[in-house]
């Protein structure tokens, strides 16, 4: 047998072996009495709420988040402005600079470390600068963040190198 014959066969095979089918009947769908939601709402249990919110002894969030016991880090005696940035480690989980002080001392910081006497905070490190946040208290006791950037100096500025770099205690 050819190809053809075969293919014939099979044709001839399969439409002999299907028959005539009927599409199966279609149901009818139950008709459902209808409900008083009214009467079922009534009737439900009433719950309680299960936890209520109280401020008490919780920070105000809307108050900065000094503390005048808090003791001055070593980066807190002079102004943020007064700091250099020397270099920055970007492009990890925790982004780390170092800023030299008006002491010509560097220190190693992170995100979030205070800096600055009106305890500024690191909100940013990026690859060439470092943002610096404070909270400024305006009249009638508006507070105001202000971001101070301090960016690497330009290439081959001539200043001495210090290769001793503080940690910040506490880290």
């Amino acid at each position: 047998m050819t190809r053809g014959h075969l293919l014939f066969a099979a044709v001839a095979i399969a439409s002999v072996s299907c028959g005539r089918h009927e599409a199966p009947a279609r149901r009818q769908a139950r008709s459902v009495a209808p409900v008083d939601l009214t009467a079922v709402a009534s009737a439900a249990p009433r719950t309680e709420a299960l936890y209520v919110y109280s401020p008490v002894g919780k920070r105000d969030p809307f108050q900065r988040d000094v503390d005048p016991r808090r003791p001055l880090s070593e980066l807190q005696h002079w102004p943020v402005d007064q700091f250099n940035l020397k270099f920055t480690v970007t492009g990890t989980a925790s982004p780390k600079a170092v800023l030299a002080a008006p002491d010509t001392r560097a220190w190693l910081v992170g995100i979030g470390d205070y800096v600055g006497s009106s305890w500024g905070k690191i909100t940013a490190i990026e690859q060439n600068r470092v943002v610096v946040t404070e909270s400024i208290e305006g009249p009638g006791g508006t507070v105001y963040l202000r971001a101070i950037d301090l960016v690497l100096p330009p290439a081959g500025s001539a200043e001495p190198e210090h290769h001793m770099i503080d940690v910040p205690p506490g880290k």
